[in-house]
């Protein structure tokens, strides 16, 4: 190494370290079907559960008492954290980047899987800002944290990524 040659930081890998990095596109599908299965099908039987469920065609949520909307709010935030947490802790990846072949994986560490700290941090950054700011604010937030990887470099990481120290890659190198 020249005097003038960085020095490389063992804390931020080259690019050229890792495996190619995930698209928007991959990445937005994969979140895509995680938030079908977790909020819409999954989400919608557990609220419906808490205050019966309405064969009418009123909307249940227009005249929910406030506790039974944030009991609903918790509980499918909750099951959305309790789920990324262990698929990621256990295979680095959710049925949504299953199906679309991409994991997450430590940004120090390319071959490892997340464990459950890890795993556990990135969803909950992902996930309780929404609880804390629910509303526009929240939703402002997930788009923010979504949006942020298309101009972060080099490792193309949203909020979420950074705080867990993680980046999403492509499962199979191409």
């Amino acid at each position: 190494m020249g005097a003038a040659d960085p020095v490389p930081d063992p804390r931020r890998p080259p690019v050229s370290a890792l495996p190619p990095l995930a698209g928007f596109g991959r990445r937005l599908g994969a979140r895509a079907v995680d938030f079908v299965l977790v909020f819409l099908v999954v989400g919608q039987l557990i609220t419906g559960l808490i205050w019966g469920f309405h064969t009418s065609s009123v909307d249940p949520a227009s005249h929910a008492p406030k506790a039974q909307l944030l009991a609903a709010a918790l509980i499918q935030v909750g099951l959305a954290v309790v789920y990324e947490t262990a698929m990621f802790a256990k295979w680095g990846q959710t049925l949504g980047k299953m199906l679309f072949d991409v994991r997450i994986a430590r940004r120090d560490r390319e071959a490892e899987i997340p464990g459950v700290g890890v795993a556990l941090l990135r969803a909950c950054v992902y996930y309780v800002p929404y609880l804390l700011a629910a509303g526009l604010i929240g939703i402002a937030f997930w788009l923010l944290n979504g949006l942020w990887q298309t101009w972060d470099k080099p490792y193309r990481q949203c909020l979420h990524d950074k705080a867990a120290r993680t980046v999403v890659v492509r499962a199979r190198a191409s």
